[in-house]
């Protein structure tokens, strides 16, 4: 049974949702900080995230979280990352970057037609649009855990997820 495109599309942004919980008390020297070796910053999974959608549908969105080198892990820089974002300016960033890949989606029309049996996904062999599509929000959640993880090792306290 294939996905309903409009489904998934609610669940990847329900996903984003749940990252911007992330960012709520989060003082602005701390998304960058990196709580121990080999553990992301927020801000790190935020590039990450934003480096996701941007690349993955096709879009040229210009952003200063899309970042080269932040495609897979280990991507946590040795270096500070150029980047002078508050807090809630790196999710409003992420955000805008994710609105924008929603509407390439859309732009194309795989909202009314089956993504699946679009041509393949150019980044990953094998992967139709549909594919790519329905692992984005697991790709969300997955990252926002970890984003979550560095904020509890630096003993935040955290909304109720």
């Amino acid at each position: 049974m294939t996905p309903d495109l409009s489904t998934l599309l609610k669940l990847w942004d329900t996903a984003v949702w749940e990252f911007s919980l992330v960012f709520e008390d989060l003082s602005d020297e701390d998304v960058w900080r990196s709580p121990q070796a080999g553990v992301p910053s927020v801000g790190v999974q935020a590039c990450h995230l934003a480096r996701s959608e941007n690349s993955s549908f096709g879009q040229s969105v210009e952003s200063p979280l899309d970042i080269d080198g932040m495609g897979y892990f280990p991507y946590d820089p040795k270096a500070p990352l150029p980047i002078h974002l508050a807090a809630a300016e790196v999710f409003a960033e992420y955000e805008r970057v994710h609105k924008a890949a929603i509407a390439w989606i859309h732009a194309r029309g795989f909202a009314l037609s089956d993504p699946y049996e679009n041509p393949k996904f150019e980044n990953h062999e094998g992967m139709t649009w549909g594919d790519r599509i329905e692992y984005m929000p697991f790709h969300v959640a997955y990252h926002t855990g970890q984003a979550y993880m560095a904020r509890h090792i630096m003993g935040h306290d955290t909304t109720e997820n």
